[in-house]
């Protein structure tokens, strides 16, 4: 079958090449749950997906061939990208992700991320998330100072985990705790003659993500500022929140 809609263009191949697996072959929307690694990033793709009832997976290798909009770090990226998702139960999941974003630039800005999460749904009253994730690859900066690029292998990790409670009341109220951590590198701000030739130590999010979710349904916002919109990196966010639902659409 085959679909043209919303930017995306592709053929894909039901039970091929055996039951269970699908090929997806064109243009099409990435997307996971919580945002944290992609979210709405429409790459040229070869995507195989495979569904055995509680194990589900995907894994692509995708770039973005026509769209000139895109920021150039976009356009010079090829994306391997794999996700495996196992529901333990029914209020109980656990995912891995790896994206590997393979600049051939000179700045060789390559992340390899590594992800695990935890989803939770026990009960009424709680939902619990856990994302942790690991990144190696390599990352290149311009040397003002000699004008030769400079890259180092990178040795990060970063956290998100939080908790709603929704009592089930009047109003529907939920408050939810979390508290997220991109790991820095203060070396980094030694001049440039000073500088390791190690590892760099800072974490830095994918790229293809939008940090971005709704408190119990009600309304989409930026999880990490509204207002800046920053990335994980170097950071430590502590977020306490709360939303009424009085009325569902």
């Amino acid at each position: 079958s085959g679909s043209a809609r919303g930017g995306q263009a592709y053929v894909r191949l039901a039970d091929f090449p055996a039951p269970g697996l699908s090929l997806v072959v064109g243009r099409q929307k990435f997307y996971e749950s919580r945002r944290w690694y992609y979210d709405n990033k429409n790459l040229d793709a070869v995507r195989m997906f495979g569904d055995y009832g509680r194990v589900t997976f995907e894994a692509s290798v995708g770039r973005d061939l026509f769209d000139k909009t895109r920021n150039q770090r976009d356009q010079n990226a090829t994306n391997p990208i794999a996700e495996v998702r196992w529901d333990l139960r029914s209020d109980l999941a656990l995912q891995a992700f790896y994206l590997d974003r393979e600049d051939r630039t000179e700045l060789r800005d390559s992340p390899r991320i590594l992800g695990l999460r935890v989803l939770g749904d026990p009960g009424t009253h709680f939902k619990f998330w856990a994302d942790l994730a690991h990144e190696g690859g390599t990352r290149g900066r311009l040397d003002s100072s000699t004008g030769q690029v400079i890259v180092r292998g990178v040795q990060a990790h970063a956290l998100d985990v939080g908790l709603t409670y929704r009592p089930r009341i009047v109003l529907d109220p939920s408050f939810t705790v979390s508290y997220a951590l991109g790991s820095g590198d203060d070396e980094l701000t030694l001049p440039a003659g000073q500088q390791p030739q190690g590892a760099d130590g800072t974490f830095r999010q994918s790229g293809l993500q939008r940090n971005r979710a709704s408190l119990n349904g009600v309304v989409s916002f930026r999880y990490y500022g509204e207002v800046l919109d920053p990335e994980l990196t170097n950071l430590r966010i502590q977020t306490l929140g709360a939303a009424l639902r009085p009325a569902r659409s």
